[in-house]
C-alpha cells in the first residue's frame, strides 16, 4: 500500500460512509481559548450525534454495551493495515478523515501495546502525514474497551507549533508549558520513514517514555494513560482522573486535549473554561511533574 492508495481508500470510504449516511459528524460549535502559549480549539459536541452513539453502545436500556468493532460497520471499511489490525472511519468524527486503526481480535485498551499495534502505527504515519493517539482507558478518555488507535490529519493542533524546533532524537525531554508529568520525545525521521524500522523504534520509545512516567505494568495491564505521536515526536501522559470538575460540571478529557483540542457537550461548559484556563483542565486530569 503507498501513500496514494491509503489517501485515496480515505477518501473512496468517506464518500461511500456519507452516502449511505454510516457518518454522523460531531461538532457543531468551535471555540478558541488562549492558555499557557497555546491556542486551544474548543468543539461543543451535537446532542443528536450523542444521542446516536449511546443507542450504538447501549441500543436496549440495561442491556450490557455492544462491541462496535466486533464486527465493525463494513460502510465505515477503510483498508486492512496487517494480519492484527483493520482501518475504518471514526462513525463520529470531529475532523474530517479521522480513522480507527482496530484490533481484529478482542484486546482490552489497557493492554500492552506490541509490536504490531506499532506497526498499524508506522504504516499509517509513513504514508500519512498527521497524528496518531491513544486513550488508554477509561480514564483516559476512551469510549470503548476493544484496543483501538486513532489517527487524524496534521495542520490543526496547537501542540505542533509548540514542539522544539531541534531536539536530540530519542532523548526524553518535556515541553515548558506543560506543569503536569510527561515525556516529549523527538523521533529520527529517517527511522520513521520505514515501517519496518519505525514500529519496533517506536515501540522502545514508548516503553522508555513510560519507565520515565512511572508507568508500569500490571497483569499485562497499563495504568490510564494517553500517547499523542506524528512522524517527529510522541508524547506521553500518564492520567489520574477522567474528568475536570467545576461544582456538579464535568468535561471529559482525552488524548486530544493534549494536543490543544478540548470537547465538551453544553456550551455553558466553554465559558467555565474560558475562566479556569484550559492548562488548568491538563493539571487537573495529571500528575504533578
Amino acid at each position: 500500500m503507498n501513500d496514494a492508495n491509503l489517501a485515496a481508500a480515505i477518501t473512496r470510504a468517506t464518500d461511500h460512509a456519507r452516502a449511505t449516511g454510516a457518518l454522523l459528524p460531531l461538532g457543531i460549535e468551535q471555540s478558541t481559548i488562549s492558555g499557557g502559549g497555546f491556542a486551544f480549539s474548543v468543539f461543543c459536541l451535537s446532542s443528536l450525534a450523542l444521542k446516536d452513539a449511546a443507542k450504538l453502545f447501549h441500543p436496549n436500556p440495561g442491556a450490557k454495551p455492544v462491541n462496535p468493532f466486533l464486527p465493525y460497520e463494513q460502510d465505515l471499511f477503510v483498508a486492512n493495515l496487517s494480519a492484527t489490525h483493520v482501518a475504518i472511519l471514526n462513525k463520529f468524527p470531529l475532523f474530517e478523515r479521522h480513522i480507527l486503526m482496530v484490533t481484529r481480535v478482542f484486546e482490552e485498551q489497557l493492554s500492552l501495546l506490541t509490536i504490531p499495534d506499532f506497526t498499524a502505527v508506522a504504516k499509517t504515519l509513513t504514508e500519512l502525514d498527521g497524528l496518531v493517539f491513544y486513550n488508554g482507558g477509561i480514564v483516559a478518555g476512551a469510549s470503548q474497551p476493544h484496543k483501538h488507535l486513532q489517527w487524524v490529519p496534521s495542520g490543526t493542533f496547537a501542540i505542533e507549533a509548540a514542539l522544539p524546533a531541534t531536539a536530540n532524537c530519542g532523548e526524553l525531554q518535556k515541553l515548558p508549558a506543560f506543569n503536569f508529568r510527561h515525556a516529549l520525545v523527538a523521533l529520527d525521521e529517517k527511522i520513521m520513514a520505514d515501517p519496518a524500522t519505525a514500529a519496533p523504534y517506536l515501540h522502545e520509545i514508548f516503553y522508555r517514555a513510560c519507565a520515565h512516567c512511572g508507568i508500569k505494568a500490571v497483569n499485562g495491564m497499563l495504568p490510564p494513560y494517553n500517547l499523542l505521536a506524528g512522524r517527529r515526536w510522541l508524547l506521553l501522559v500518564p492520567r489520574s482522573v477522567e474528568h475536570w470538575e467545576c461544582g456538579p460540571e464535568k468535561v471529559s478529557m482525552n488524548a486530544m486535549s493534549f494536543a490543544g483540542s478540548i470537547f465538551v457537550r453544553r456550551s455553558e461548559h466553554m465559558e467555565l473554561m474560558r475562566e479556569a484556563g484550559p492548562m488548568a483542565l491538563l493539571d487537573a486530569v495529571t500528575y504533578p511533574a
